[in-house]
């Protein structure tokens, strides 16, 4: 196995977390934050998909070449967020099939570019590919607990409680 092929894996891993975390979520739960200072479930994944559609699925002006509701710089980061809850009209079920898809997607896009992982990340990101993917992995699995948190808050019970 690459390291290529080992930093897609743990992405993947990240994802298939990310999926479980998501199992039972009820749908009015979805777009519901669980406190005033905290990001809804499907805010925290929308910000996941956007930043991993972005990176590995690039067009100018960070965009995306992946076309989705949940790919949308509304979701870009905390800061920008806290302040203008969104909530789409997505249940937990189409959120999970969206983010599967925006991954498989983003996934294909890095599979087909096959990059040097020493080579520059493009954009405003002073990395390597190799620090991107890795961060990346980092990223899903960091979100994937606040996805757990906000869960636990709501009372719900989930396959790590």
């Amino acid at each position: 196995m690459t390291t290529l092929e080992l930093l897609i894996s743990a992405l993947d891993e990240g994802h298939r977390e990310l999926v479980i975390a998501l199992d039972g979520l009820p749908d009015e739960d979805v777009w519901q934050r669980p406190h005033d200072s905290l990001l809804s479930v499907g805010e925290i994944v929308g910000h996941v998909a956007y930043w991993e559609a972005v990176r590995l699925a690039s067009a100018p002006n960070e965009g995306s070449n992946i076309k989705s509701p949940v790919v949308d710089r509304a979701f870009r980061y905390y800061t920008g967020q806290i302040g203008q809850p969104v909530a789409l009209s997505l249940n937990s079920a189409e959120l999970t099939a969206e983010i599967q898809r925006v991954h498989a997607e983003a996934r294909a896009s890095l599979v087909a570019a096959n990059p040097k992982l020493d080579d520059p990340f493009p954009g405003p990101f002073q990395s390597t590919w190799r620090d991107c993917l890795q961060y990346m992995a980092f990223h899903v699995a960091y979100h994937t607990g606040q996805v757990y948190s906000a869960r636990h808050i709501f009372g719900h019970k989930t396959e790590d409680n």
